[in-house]
C-alpha cells in the first residue's frame, strides 16, 4: 500500500475540506484517507473514508483509565489521545506500515514521499511536542506511543502523582495541563526510539509549529510569509535567510486564514474566504441592530 495521508476528524468543518484539498494538490498520487463520521463522508478530495468508530477498541480501553488534568473540555482533550489509538488500529487492520497524519488545520505544500525518504531511520517524526503533523515511519513506533499513553494513566500512586504534579506546574504557568503534547514530549525523551523533529529544516524546508508563533522566524503577530513560485517561506531571524515551509499550522483562530494561504484557489476556496471574512462583520452588524431595537422598545 502506498503511504497514505490520514486525517482523523469528526465533523464537517470547512477547514477539513481545505486541508484535504491542499494535501491532494501537492501529493496527487498519495491516497487521502479520512477517519471520520457520517457528516464528512462525501468530501471531494478524500479518496478513502472510514468511520472512526469502527477502529475504537484501543481508544475505548484508554478512555476507561483516562484521568482529566486540563483546562480544556474533557471530551476534546481525551479525543486528542484517542485519535492515536484510532489511527494505530486502522493501520493495523489495513496492513499499513507507514503513513503521514495531519490535523485538519494544516496546509501541506510539499511532496511528502520525498520528505519521508529523509526520515526513513526514524520510528516517528513530529514537531517538537505537537502531533499536528506526524510521520509514522514505522507502525511499531505508533503502537509504542499508544502503549506509552496507556502507561501514563496506570492506576499506581507514582503515575497518578506524576500527572498531578505536572498538571499543577503547567497550570501555574498558565498552561493547559496534561495533554497528548505532554505524552509526545515524554515519549521523545523516554522511549529510546529514534524520533525525528519536523520543526527542523528537512531538505531546506520545515514544518510549521504554529503560524502565530515565531520559532526564530520573522513574525509580527504571526510569521511573515514570503511567497516564491506559489510556495511559502519564512525568514530566519538569525541568518536573514529565507527557509521554505513544508506545511503551515493554522491553530485556533488562525483557521480563518486558511483560504488565503491555499494553493491554486478555486471558487470553493474563494467562497470559503468570503464567508470567513464576512462572518465577523455580519455578527457585529446583527448585534448592533439588536441593541438598536432593544433601545427603541425601551
Amino acid at each position: 500500500m502506498q503511504r497514505p495521508i490520514v486525517f482523523v476528524h469528526c465533523g464537517s468543518g470547512e477547514h477539513l475540506h481545505l486541508a484535504t484539498r491542499q494535501a491532494k494538490l501537492h501529493n496527487p498520487d498519495s491516497p487521502i484517507v479520512l477517519l471520520g463520521d457520517h457528516s464528512n463522508r462525501t468530501l471531494k478530495f478524500v479518496d478513502q473514508h472510514y468511520c472512526a468508530a469502527d477502529f475504537f477498541d484501543g481508544a475505548a480501553r484508554f478512555a476507561e483509565r483516562y484521568v482529566h488534568h486540563s483546562r480544556n473540555r474533557v471530551d476534546w482533550e481525551r479525543f486528542c489521545f484517542e485519535r492515536w489509538f484510532i489511527l494505530n488500529e486502522w493501520m493495523g487492520k489495513q496492513d499499513c506500515e507507514s503513513a503521514w497524519t495531519f490535523d485538519s488545520d494544516v496546509l501541506v505544500y510539499s511532496d511528502l514521499d520525498e520528505v519521508a525518504a529523509e526520515l526513513a531511520g526514524d520510528a516517528l517524526a513530529y514537531c517538537t511536542v505537537s502531533g499536528h503533523a506526524m510521520l509514522v515511519a514505522a507502525r511499531t513506533g505508533l503502537d509504542a506511543f499508544c502503549r506509552f499513553c496507556e502507561s501514563m494513566y496506570e492506576p499506581t500512586e507514582q503515575k497518578r502523582q506524576r500527572l498531578a504534579d505536572y498538571a499543577e506546574a503547567q497550570l501555574k504557568r498558565d498552561g493547559q495541563g496534561v495533554s497528548d503534547m505532554t505524552a509526545l514530549a515524554w515519549f521523545r525523551h523516554e522511549s529510546g526510539l529514534s524520533i525525528g523533529d519536523l520543526s527542523c529544516p528537512i531538505n531546506g524546508r520545515f514544518f510549521d509549529d504554529n503560524l502565530c508563533l515565531s520559532q526564530g522566524y520573522d513574525a509580527a503577530g504571526r510569521k511573515r510569509i514570503r511567497w516564491r513560485d506559489g510556495l511559502p517561506y519564512a525568514t530566519d531571524t538569525a541568518t536573514g535567510q529565507l527557509v521554505g515551509m513544508h506545511a503551515i499550522h493554522f491553530q485556533g483562530n488562525a483557521k480563518k486564514l486558511m483560504p488565503a494561504y491555499s494553493s491554486r484557489p478555486d471558487l470553493v476556496v474563494l467562497g470559503s474566504f468570503l464567508r470567513r471574512n464576512l462572518h465577523s462583520p455580519i455578527r457585529r452588524i446583527r448585534r448592533k441592530l439588536k441593541m438598536i431595537r432593544a433601545s427603541q422598545a425601551a
